[in-house]
């Protein structure tokens, strides 16, 4: 014993004596010999913590303060009754040395970023579901859409087992006008079955804007198709950028267009938007030429169609419009392969404008045009 004991003495002296000069290896190698000798020597797990930290090998040293790689020594006693008491002969985690080391270590791997915790998806370190449940219950939908993302596993787990916990919170705060089986669409785009499409325009023009309110407010949703009137200049381009990474469709459709052509254009450069049906009244003048406006690569299909209620326009002037406008689309898509128009009057000279525009720009990719009238 008083052998075991001098080698011991010997070997931490080393160990800390390696540690002062930098030599972090050889510390950490008369550590382990320490342990190897005894593996109840708190020192030795204190000092194999040491070195790791020296080395900047921060998760290695935490999991030593925890205790992961102590052996599990256990000591049965039995007492006059004949009752076996199990005692636990060495736990050296909450040890004040180990516990400020695992504290310094941890506090580095923060500052790096270093040290993350998959508390859902992996096995050793998975929290109980009524936790994740409450943790999930905390946070915003459009941050919770956000965590569907992160991995397979993330979405598995919160659109099957998390989501029917936080839908009530989540109708409460900001799904609010969300009908039901939009809200089983939404949680098929999530899981990645189905497309989430929103149709807001309605009627009731009061209906339609809290609706639109509500879309602003989510922020992310994954939606793929909008469906939206003309009037919400303030409100378009927020929608428009909180789902850039998913939203491929877009109509738009109103009497009262506060939203520009150039304002449209401006939101869909930063998305991957294909697809956009655009009507609305054409005598609203725009600065259809400005060169600030970028160019949008992923538009493929343009429909354009003119609105059926306008008293106050001047109807003979709405060609030379929806002409200016389908110049402006051309110019500023390149891509652009189909082009569908809808004007309400059928008349030839429009029909040509249209051709010498297409002609005078070299639009060599537009695949498909196509003139449709109500008469």
């Amino acid at each position: 014993m008083a052998t075991k004991r001098l080698k011991l003495k010997k070997l931490k002296a080393k160990s800390i004596q390696s540690e002062t000069k930098g030599n972090y290896i050889m510390a950490l190698i008369y550590a382990k010999d320490m342990i190897r000798l005894d593996h109840m020597y708190m020192d030795g797990y204190y000092q194999k913590a040491s070195a790791y930290f020296g080395l900047k090998r921060f998760q290695d040293c935490i999991s030593v303060c925890d205790g992961k790689d102590q052996k599990d020594t256990t000591m049965i006693i039995t007492n006059n009754d004949n009752n076996n008491n199990i005692i636990r002969t060495h736990d050296f985690t909450n040890h004040p040395q180990l516990v400020q080391l695992r504290r310094m270590a941890l506090n580095y791997l923060l500052d790096q970023g270093g040290y993350k915790i998959d508390f859902i998806g992996s096995k050793d370190s998975a929290l109980p579901q009524e936790l994740i449940d409450m943790i999930f219950g905390l946070i915003d939908f459009s941050s919770f859409v956000t965590c569907t993302r992160i991995s397979s596993t993330w979405c598995n787990i919160l659109t099957n087992q998390v989501w029917s916990s936080v839908l009530p919170k989540f109708k409460a705060d900001t799904l609010t006008h969300l009908t039901e089986d939009e809200a089983d669409l939404l949680l098929s785009s999530l899981r990645g079955e189905g497309r989430f499409s929103l149709i807001t325009s309605d009627e009731d023009g009061s209906k339609e804007q809290t609706r639109v309110r509500m879309l602003s407010n989510i922020g992310d949703c994954n939606l793929y198709s909008l469906d939206i009137g003309g009037g919400f200049a303030d409100l378009f381009y927020g929608i428009v950028l909180s789902n850039k990474n998913t939203l491929r469709e877009i109509t738009i459709s109103s009497a009262v267009l506060t939203l520009t052509v150039s304002l449209i254009l401006t939101a869909l450069v930063h998305t991957q938007v294909t697809t956009l049906s655009f009507t609305g009244p054409y005598e609203v003048v725009d600065d259809l030429e400005s060169p600030t406006i970028q160019v949008l690569n992923s538009l493929l299909h343009l429909q354009i169609s003119d609105f059926h209620t306008q008293p106050y326009c001047d109807r003979n002037r709405i060609p030379l419009f929806m002409v200016s406008t389908i110049r402006f689309f051309l110019k500023k898509c390149p891509n652009l392969q189909t082009l569908v128009i809808h004007p309400l009057e059928n008349k030839r000279s429009f029909s040509r404008l249209v051709l010498r525009e297409i002609e005078k720009l070299r639009h060599n990719n537009l695949v498909t045009l196509q003139f449709y009238t109500e008469s």
